[in-house]
């Protein structure tokens, strides 16, 4: 994650990327849903680009606001 940040934090934050498309989490059970963690959550391998819609993680690519998309809170309001 902070290799994400120092890398891409700047062009992330101008292209419009939040703290949830980057650190969400399912607000009861955490990481137990995917479905509502961002990318950084979900990287298993550093960022080798991003685009105002996409980060690429090596073998995956986390794609934001697609229609549906639950919403989560940010990995350090969680409560569990």
């Amino acid at each position: 994650m902070l290799d994400f940040l120092d890398r891409f934090g700047e062009q992330g934050q101008d292209l419009g990327w939040t703290d949830l498309n980057l650190f969400g989490v399912h607000p009861v059970i955490g990481t137990g849903r995917v479905d509502h963690c961002g990318a950084l959550i979900l990287a298993t391998k550093p960022a080798e680009w991003m685009d105002a819609t996409r980060i690429n993680l090596g073998n995956t690519t986390y794609s934001r606001d697609k229609p549906g998309m639950p919403r989560g809170v940010p990995i350090w309001a969680f409560k569990g």
